[in-house]
């Protein structure tokens, strides 16, 4: 190429940067000026390759265009340049890189829904702009949209690389506060102290007033520290710059449901539709919120609606299977967590949500072993561990119950849930004095558990050992437990005659225990008027829970239904018949409050979910690749994926799904990781 025609082309392709906004880093004008300055330029043997890669730069419109160009400039720096030209083909090739960067990563973060590929997307994005920055280590751009990447779900060590490069965009960008706002907005997102987190989001509005990402993520921030009005206020605020960002709507709705305002929250999730009707997450948390309130009807509604529009979505697909759960559709949402475990092999609460279903279905085996092989390949997961010795208790597995709660306890899990639902099981093998110790523990932890109140209680009164006997102290938590309970469990009432008949006072007690056969179903009714008998004769009531070797009665657990363990005396064989009506529901995994019941559940309603916010679509047991395997990763992965190209396989499957309400959505296939 001859030299003017040389120059003519470098200008242009400087001013198709300058007005696309690429920026190809600080010395470029002085190698640019430096290459067009008139001088001849000496024959190198990279020159070819140079003037190819200027050339299709000029009209590149594509990912495959700009890989072409990067590999031109490696050719070209390989073969051997000039120094003029090499600093020339350096500053091309890091802008060529940062350029793709900034592409793929458009499609991870503003993609509506987001690009099921968006991981190899983020490997190509990740290893440019570690090699651009080898280039241009002073680029504040650059370390931007490096630290922002980072921040994303993914490897081990993410979090520190991300807090890295941003402390070094806010560093370069300091005569500018937008750049520097954003840094402060990302940083913010996996600072894991909520204060630090709170002073970067303080820091980002502070540099620009209008950016409203910052301000929606202080608003949850703030309500994580109990500033609620503050929160309110930062969320009016960004209405207020933008009454159209329908994502705005939808923070202020979890604030609104946060706070108990759940019919507001629905309210605001509407308008938030009304703007973005195509918005999927709307849909979801609307659909949530219904499904908390028991509205079951229209939470499968906007269950199905977000599932036509990403019908792989993990985090939909399992609500959905816990709506049809609550809808008392079982074997529907039996058969779409299978499905999405065959394609989600590790999803700990898809395995939690299955052995429950399959419990209901009264296939104790089956989930039993699920459960243990899961635990044998991942022995920390408590959640599964707690759900398992669920299954162990219901299955009149005592020993096995009481083995997963002593690894729970001694993996560091000190829920109260975990001590009373061993001292059920320790009761029902009449380990007594083992069983009031863990239910006093697990008193301590939750003193407002009726159900604890009323187990504890029903020992100290009943018990045959004389020692463990505390009639004064029965009363005091009998009666507190039927204050919880407004004085509607008729054997919470049980419960409380027993405490006074054992403290003697046998008028009271056949006051409250004739309350009890009053309010009882007729399958307890036989036990109550027993016991009602017993008082009349002025004996206390005294029942044997178990026998030592051998559990013959599953342990009774009761939440706020407040019933007695199970025993295996010839009475209280009457007294383990729950009511059907009564049987608590099994929780589902996102909300273990949920006030819904089914019959039949011989499951505990408890949650045995550790207080953490592990995600098993994240890749975090990965280790974090060098930057030279990063780049050869992002090389080969670069060749094979382009952004530009739709996403085919996605459309297809969008095409072909059916109605999610049959239960036949096919996660089978690849599914989206978590949606960016």
């Amino acid at each position: 190429m001859g030299n003017r025609k040389r120059k003519l082309v470098l200008h242009a392709v400087v001013g198709l940067a300058l007005v696309s906004g690429l920026t190809l880093g600080g010395p470029t004008e002085d190698a640019f000026a430096q290459r067009t300055a008139g001088q001849p330029q000496e024959f190198a043997p990279g020159l070819a390759d140079l003037d190819e890669a200027t050339k299709v730069k000029l009209t590149a419109n594509s990912a495959q265009n700009l890989a072409t160009v990067i590999e031109l400039c490696e050719s070209a720096i390989r073969k051997g340049l000039g120094e003029v030209d090499e600093k020339w083909a350096k500053q091309l090739l890091a802008g060529t890189r940062f350029e793709r960067a900034s592409a793929f990563s458009s499609m991870i973060f503003d993609s509506k829904p987001v690009d099921r590929r968006w991981t190899q997307f983020r490997e190509v994005a990740v290893a440019d702009l570690v090699m651009a920055l080898k280039i241009e280590p002073n680029s504040a751009e650059m370390h931007l949209l490096l630290g922002r990447l980072y921040t994303l779900p993914g490897r081990k060590g993410h979090r520190e690389k991300a807090i890295e490069s941003l402390d070094r965009a806010i560093e370069l960008g300091n005569e500018d506060p937008r750049l520097q706002s954003k840094a402060y907005a990302y940083r913010a997102g996996v600072q894991q102290d909520k204060a630090k987190r709170a002073e970067d989001l303080n820091k980002s509005i502070e540099l620009d007033s209008k950016n409203i990402e910052a301000i929606r993520t202080r608003a949850m921030i703030r309500i994580e520290l109990g500033e609620n009005d503050e929160a309110i206020a930062d969320l009016e605020r960004a209405i207020e710059l933008d009454p159209t960002a329908a994502q705005t709507y939808e923070t202020l709705a979890l604030v609104q449901h946060a706070l108990g305002s759940s019919e507001d929250a629905i309210a605001t999730l509407g308008r938030a539709i009304e703007l973005a009707p195509d918005e999927p997450s709307s849909y979801a948390q609307r659909a949530r919120i219904y499904l908390q309130l028991g509205k079951g009807e229209l939470a499968l509604k906007d269950s199905q609606q977000a599932l036509k529009m990403v019908p792989r979505n993990t985090g939909v697909l399992m609500q959905h299977a816990q709506i049809l759960h609550q809808q008392d559709r079982t074997k529907e949402a039996l058969r779409l967590v299978t499905r999405l475990l065959i394609a989600n092999p590790g999803l700990t609460d898809a395995i939690e949500l299955r052995a429950r279903l399959l419990a209901e279905e009264g296939r104790f085996k089956e989930a039993i072993a699920d459960l243990e092989k899961a635990v044998e390949q991942n022995p920390e997961a408590q959640q599964l561990l707690g759900t398992l010795g669920a299954l162990y208790a219901a299955n009149k597995q005592a020993e096995k119950a009481i083995e997963a709660y002593d690894r729970l306890i001694e993996q560091g899990l000190k829920m109260g849930v975990i001590y009373r639902n061993r001292a059920d099981a320790l009761l029902s093998l009449n380990r007594q004095a083992e069983a009031l110790a863990d239910y006093q523990t697990a008193l301590e932890m939750a003193p407002e558990d009726a159900g604890v109140l009323n187990n504890l209680a029903w020992l100290m009164a009943t018990s045959p050992d004389e020692s463990l006997r505390d009639g004064k102290e029965a009363i005091e938590l009998a009666s507190k437990a039927c204050e919880l309970t407004e004085y509607k469990k008729a054997y919470i009432l049980s419960t409380l005659a027993a405490a006074h008949a054992e403290a003697g006072d046998f008028d009271a007690a056949r006051e409250w225990a004739q309350k009890a056969v009053e309010l009882s179903g007729d399958d307890v009714l036989d036990q109550l008027k027993a016991e009602l008998e017993s008082y009349r004769r002025n004996e206390p009531w005294r029942e044997n829970h178990g026998n030592e070797k051998e559990a013959t009665d599953a342990p009774q657990v009761d939440d706020v239904d407040g019933e007695k363990p199970a025993s295996d005396t010839s009475v209280s064989e009457t007294s383990s018949a729950k009511s059907s009506d009564d049987l608590p529901r099994v929780p589902l995994p996102t909300d273990s409050k949920s006030p819904s019941r089914k019959k039949d559940n011989p499951l505990p309603n408890e949650d045995f979910r550790p207080p953490t916010k592990s995600d098993p679509s994240e890749e975090t047991d990965k280790p974090e690749k060098t930057d030279e395997e990063a780049a050869e990763s992002g090389k080969e992965t670069a060749n094979k994926e382009d952004p530009d190209k739709k996403d085919t396989d996605a459309d297809d499957a969008d095409k072909e799904s059916e109605d999610a309400d049959s239960g036949d959505d096919d996660p089978n296939k690849e599914e989206s990781e978590n949606e960016g």
